[in-house]
Order: structure tokens, then C-alpha cells, then sequence
């Protein structure tokens, strides 16, 4: 494998989910894993799981203290975790 291959670094993430997306992130996450596994001929490392929580702003709350890295959020709630708590966004169309 190439020297700075960006599929050789291990992927790791824990995504906050709502009871409503639960399963949504189930899925997500065994495709990235059978994405790197296409994209790696070695075994990829992928570290990934679904983190449960009862509102947008508990997520927000993981996210800032650590326990999560990713969620789904409506643009009111993106500009709440801008604005109050200080959090950068990636919006992706």
C-alpha cells in the first residue's frame, strides 16, 4: 500500500443519533464499512458507532464534551450549535 493512502488509516467515529434515526445509522455504518473493505485491499480498520439520544441539543451536548462526533441536524438546530455552543458544521446537499 502507498505511503499516505488515505483508505489505510483507520476510520473512527461515533455518531448521535435520535431514536428516529437509529436505524438509519445502523446502515450507514455497515456501509462505510463495506466501502473501505472495497477500497482496501487489507483488512480496513473502521471504529464506528451509533450513539442514542432523546433531542437534537443532548447531541449537541455529546458532541461537545466528547462522547460523539457526528449528527444529523435541521438548520435551526445547526445555527443553535453555532451560535450557542460554539460548534462548526459541514453541511452537505
Amino acid at each position: 500500500m502507498r505511503s499516505g493512502d488515505p483508505f489505510s488509516a483507520p476510520v473512527s467515529f461515533k455518531w448521535c443519533a435520535l431514536s428516529t434515526e437509529t436505524a438509519k445509522c445502523a446502515e450507514f455504518i455497515s456501509y462505510v464499512v463495506k466501502m473501505t473493505a472495497a477500497l482496501n485491499s487489507s483488512q480496513p480498520r473502521v471504529d464506528a458507532e451509533c450513539v442514542n439520544a432523546a433531542t437534537s441539543e443532548e447531541c449537541i451536548g455529546k458532541i461537545k464534551s466528547g462522547s460523539a462526533d457526528l449528527v444529523t441536524l435541521d438548520g435551526g438546530d445547526v445555527y443553535t450549535a453555532g451560535k450557542l455552543w460554539i460548534l462548526a458544521s459541514m453541511i452537505v446537499l
